[in-house]
Order: C-alpha cells, then structure tokens, then sequence
C-alpha cells in the first residue's frame, strides 16, 4: 500500500501557498516536493501532480498580476 506522507504534504503546502501573499516559497517549495515524490516509487503519484499543478498554477497567477500591475508600479516607484 502506498503511503501519502511526502506527496500529502506537498498538496497541502501547495493549497496553503494561496491563503497567503507572500506564498511564492511555498509553492516553489510544493513543486519541488511534487518532483520529488515523482522520484520515489511508493508514493502516490496523483497527489504529486496535484501538488505540482496547483503550485505552478500559483506561481503563474502571481506572475500575470505583477506583470499586469508592473506599469503602475513603475510609476510608484518613479515618485519616490
């Protein structure tokens, strides 16, 4: 039977990631505990993908917001 610790984890770090602004780490850190659980073969690799799609899909919403909002903040930062 295969354990879910490692790949249960990074899903819950990849959920915790967007209650959080500053969550950027913790998603990194969900992919990469994602990739990792890909590696080992008694882990379920459903959740590794989970945790790997909704950690990139995080750091990607934060990506088209900041590009999105990167004139406005130009010019914020041109007033100081």
């Amino acid at each position: 039977m295969k354990k879910p610790g490692l790949a249960l984890f990074a899903v819950i770090l990849a959920a915790l990631s967007f209650l959080n602004l500053l969550g950027i780490e913790k998603a990194i850190l969900a992919v990469c505990a994602g990739l990792l659980v890909l590696s080992r073969p008694d882990e379920p690799r459903a959740l590794a993908w989970l945790a790997i799609g909704i950690g990139l899909a995080y750091l990607a919403a934060i990506a088209v917001i900041s590009l999105y909002h990167l004139p406005g903040l130009t010019v914020l930062m041109r007033g100081m």
